[in-house]
């Protein structure tokens, strides 16, 4: 029932995952974790999240932007190696630095609905770029950071989940690298990734067909709604 329960949370966060190319990995985080405990939650969904990232920018490429993909990598990339080194060491504060960040990841998206509805743009700091390489490191929960900035540079979405699906390959790729290290693809781990991979095809295709759908306005709103459920699933963890 256990193993039931986690495809169910796979699907349901990678359909998401598939409409927006993001928001999949920080949705099914906290479910996960009580399912199966970090680890192995932390390797499965690191892993499916480079997958998602490859498979939307195999279908997607054309529309990278290269400009704004070198900014990101060069705020994130420092501060995620910092994360990764940081990490043995946070562990035991991980419920602190969870609410912590569920309460900003909750805040990005109030302001992002706010500007849309009330025809405001504004910019965001590349501090909070810094800031998602950092958690992404810690925790693989870096996307709704990135988003707070991302959104406002690429509100086409084409080009949003081409760049964004091209930042995940690089890091979840060497996130996949230190957990090999690490050990946590142990037996049990690496059968729950291989049981996992139907589901998640199965949802990122579903999820790519609604976002063929949408609106570029109907996106962005959906992007902030996510990211108000993401920090407050972050609280409630």
């Amino acid at each position: 029932m256990k193993t039931v329960l986690f495809l169910l949370v796979i699907f349901l966060s990678h359909v998401i995952q598939g409409i927006t190319g993001f928001a999949g990995t920080v949705l099914a985080m906290p479910f996960a974790l009580r399912l199966e405990g970090y680890g192995t939650a932390a390797a499965v969904l690191n892993l499916l999240g480079l997958l998602s990232g490859i498979e939307i920018f195999a279908m997607e490429y054309k529309h990278r932007n290269m400009t704004v993909l070198k900014q990101v990598l060069k705020w994130m990339g420092p501060f995620f190696l910092l994360g990764l080194f940081l990490r043995p060491y946070l562990l035991q504060k991980e419920q602190v630095m969870y609410r912590v960040l569920g309460v900003i990841v909750t805040a990005l998206g109030i302001h992002g609905l706010y500007d849309v509805f009330s025809r405001k743009k504004g910019r965001s700091s590349v501090i909070l770029l810094a800031a998602a390489g950092l958690v992404h490191g810690l925790f693989v929960t870096g996307g709704p950071l990135l988003i707070g900035w991302l959104s406002e540079e690429l509100p086409e979405k084409e080009s949003f989940r081409a760049t964004i699906s091209a930042v995940w390959i690089v890091l979840n790729g060497a996130m996949f690298l230190s957990h090999i290290h690490e050990g946590l693809f142990a037996k049990g781990t690496v059968l729950l990734s291989f049981f996992s991979l139907p589901v998640f095809f199965l949802a990122m295709a579903l999820g790519g067909r609604i976002a063929e759908k949408l609106s570029r306005r109907n996106f962005i709103i959906l992007t902030d709604v996510l990211l108000i459920l993401a920090g407050l699933s972050l609280l409630v963890k």
